[in-house]
């Protein structure tokens, strides 16, 4: 179930970044197999560089306030064998 679940989501990330491309490239004008304007050009040098480049600031930046350190994981496995005992024990 849980291999299921990860792979459905992987697929509907997958499908909406397509999309969102797709929208994206129609935005900003591109035309397939034509001579592309200097509008279009600039959109696209800008989907492949100056965008993924702030989508991972912006991730870098989420995760400045992960709090996940060595002695809370630690904290985690323990309680984790704990509960792990008392199943095992009933």
């Amino acid at each position: 179930m849980t291999f299921a679940a990860a792979t459905f989501s992987q697929k509907l990330g997958g499908a909406i970044a397509s999309a969102l491309i797709g929208w994206l490239l129609a935005a900003i004008g591109y035309v397939a197999n034509e001579q592309q304007s200097s509008g279009s050009q600039t959109g696209i040098v800008l989907l492949i560089s100056v965008i993924p480049g702030v989508i991972a600031l912006l991730a870098a930046f989420v995760m400045r306030y992960y709090s996940l350190d060595n002695q809370q994981l630690a904290k985690i496995q323990c309680d984790l064998q704990q509960r792990k005992a008392e199943a095992a024990s009933r």
